[in-house]
C-alpha cells in the first residue's frame, strides 16, 4: 500500500517530469524552427546568416540532450523526434 509520503514523491517525480517534457517540447519547436529558417536563408544566399542560425539551432539541440540526461524517454516523445 502506497503512503501519503510515497504519493507526494511520486507527484512530485511526475510534476519535474512534466516541466522537463514542456520546456524540451519548446526547445524542439524552436530548433525546428531556426532549421527552417535556416534553408530559407540557404535559398536566399545568405550563407552567414544560415549558418549562424545553425549554430543556434545545434545550441538548442544540446540542450535538450542536457535536460533529457534525467529522463531518458524524452528524446523519443512526439515532438522531440522531429528536431
Amino acid at each position: 500500500m502506497l503512503t501519503k509520503k510515497d504519493l507526494t514523491a511520486i507527484q512530485k517525480d511526475l510534476s519535474q517530469f512534466d516541466r522537463a517534457r514542456e520546456r524540451v517540447l519548446d526547445l524542439s519547436r524552436a530548433a525546428t524552427r531556426m532549421a527552417s529558417s535556416s534553408i530559407l536563408e540557404i535559398h536566399r544566399g545568405n550563407l552567414k546568416t544560415a549558418n549562424s542560425t545553425l549554430e543556434q539551432a545545434q545550441k538548442t539541440l544540446q540542450q535538450i540532450e542536457k535536460l533529457s540526461a534525467d529522463a531518458p524517454e524524452l528524446p523519443s516523445s512526439n515532438g522531440v523526434i522531429v528536431a
